[in-house]
């Protein structure tokens, strides 16, 4: 589980100027807490929101939730916190938004 939430949380830092950027900054902290176990054969969703936006640091909340009625549909499994850090280049920071 702990990959799926640096990866959600690395491509939703990558939408934060408005455009998805692939490999437009790079993951510098993920803090996962585990939940609960998976049941083989569920659905699954993950969602990733943008908590902060401070010049080049990107601060994502995520979590990992059964999108499936049989196995209780919105049960939360995973959540996970993480900083991403853009690189220089990338362009936009948060005071030009």
């Amino acid at each position: 589980m702990t990959s799926v939430m640096d990866d959600i949380i690395g491509w939703t830092a990558f939408l934060v100027t408005g455009a998805c950027v692939p490999w437009s900054g790079f993951t510098a902290q993920v803090n996962v807490s585990l939940k609960r176990p998976i049941a083989v054969g569920s659905y699954l969703k993950v969602v990733g929101r943008i908590s902060k936006w401070e010049g080049r640091k990107v601060t994502i909340q995520s979590e990992l939730v059964v999108g499936n009625e049989k196995d209780g549909a919105g049960a939360v499994h995973c959540t996970a916190e993480g900083l991403v850090i853009l690189k220089k280049d990338v362009g936009i920071d948060a005071t030009s938004r």
